[in-house]
């Protein structure tokens, strides 16, 4: 379940979400990028098929045409969002 948090930016103050993220295609130039960017406010957890050798998330190693390892994947990891 995602949990609240806030941020005061000046007078205004921030209601944001700390949200799981589940990104495909982790070892990929857009899927590291938003990956590690989306790290400062939400857990990330990265999927690919092998070629990601480390990475400061947990990545799970999954192909994306086999539509069972995906239900599998979603199933354990419940993410609040899947990129």
């Amino acid at each position: 379940m995602p949990s609240f948090r806030f941020h005061v930016l000046g007078n205004l103050e921030l209601e944001t979400w700390n949200m799981k993220l589940l990104i495909t295609g982790a070892s990929g130039l857009l899927g590291i990028s938003l990956a590690l960017e989306a790290m400062r406010e939400h857990e990330v957890i990265g999927m690919d098929r092998g070629k990601l050798k480390s990475a400061p998330f947990p990545v799970i190693k999954a192909d994306l045409l086999h539509t069972t390892a995906i239900d599998s994947v979603i199933d354990s990891v419940r993410p609040d969002w899947l990129v």
